[in-house]
């Protein structure tokens, strides 16, 4: 869940993770931090979420170094856009939300 103001953005998530009608853990997190202003959420398939996060933080700092700037929360969004099309033919099983603040200090939560 998402909820965005004049100058913050909030993720939350839950923290299990269940198989079927048995909870396996208590103590996950879907929530991760992608650069100083950006983050990412995902629930579903708990490895396909984690295995994007890695990539989408590969990604970020790849960028940044390319750039020398730190990542927009637009480009996030088009990053992610673009990552979850490519991988249409098999999918990730997540639903996804990105946050983040742009340098000004204004917000942008896209989904």
């Amino acid at each position: 869940m998402g909820i965005a103001g004049q100058d913050y953005c909030i993720l939350a998530a839950d923290t299990r993770l269940s198989d079927e009608y048995c909870i396996k853990s208590r103590s996950i997190s879907r929530l991760t931090v992608l650069g100083d202003r950006l983050g990412f959420a995902a629930s579903g398939c708990w490895a396909d979420a984690t295995q994007l996060a890695q990539k989408l933080k590969i990604d970020v700092e790849r960028y940044g170094w390319k750039v020398g700037d730190p990542m927009p929360p637009s480009a996030l969004a088009y990053l992610l856009s673009n990552t979850l099309y490519k991988r249409r033919n098999f999918p990730y099983f997540s639903f996804c939300i990105s946050a983040g603040l742009t340098a000004k200090g204004t917000n942008i939560t896209l989904c």
